[in-house]
This record gives structure tokens, C-alpha cells and sequence, in this order.
């Protein structure tokens, strides 16, 4: 499981770089990190290697949804795949807004 530091830089799959700042949560599946890419604040969900049933589709299905791009602008949505490291990804997505309300808080 990778556990990255300050500083580090996170492959995408466009060649860019994103450059870790702090981790900002973690669970079940993975981690979340701010980072930097040219300038600019994201989030980057990293997902653990053990975490997925089937991690080659589930890239995939990432890299398909960055494609088509988020249904509306309500949506946070992957923006960039990192690369695969040590059989572990994740993607970039825009920071959560201050008043965002997770999918998850209307079903429980």
C-alpha cells in the first residue's frame, strides 16, 4: 500500500505530474490527497492495490468515465488517471466546495 510524503510526484496518464501536499482522508478503499498540478489544487483518491475485486476494469471504467466526462457539473468527477504503480492507481478530481453534499449522506 503506497502511503505517499510531501513532495512527492504522482504520475498521470497524460505525462503530467501531481505533486502531493498533505493527505486529507482515508478509508476503506484508499486514500485521499491534496496535490498540486501546474498551479493548481485537486484531490487524488488512491486507491490500495487489495482494495478492488477487479482493478484492471475498474481502471478502465475510470479512464471510460474521464472520456465521456461528468454527467453535470454537479457532479465531482475524474478529471485525470494517474499511472499504475505497484499494481495501485487513482484518479484527480476537482477539490470538494464548501456546502457539497456526498450522494452517500442522502442514503443513510
Amino acid at each position: 500500500m503506497a502511503e505517499f510524503r510531501r513532495g512527492t510526484a504522482v504520475m498521470l496518464q497524460n505525462g503530467e505530474a501531481a505533486t502531493i501536499i498533505k493527505k486529507i482522508g482515508e478509508g476503506g478503499q484508499g486514500s485521499v490527497y491534496l496535490v498540486d498540478i501546474r498551479g493548481s489544487e485537486y484531490a487524488l483518491k488512491w486507491y490500495h492495490a487489495n482494495s478492488l475485486n477487479s482493478p484492471r476494469k475498474f481502471y478502465k471504467n475510470l479512464e471510460n468515465n474521464i472520456e465521456l466526462g461528468a454527467p453535470t457539473q454537479s457532479f465531482l468527477w475524474p478529471k485525470f488517471l494517474t499511472e499504475i504503480t505497484n499494481g495501485e492507481f487513482g484518479y484527480v478530481m476537482d477539490l470538494k466546495p464548501d456546502g457539497y453534499k456526498s450522494f452517500s449522506d442522502f442514503l443513510l
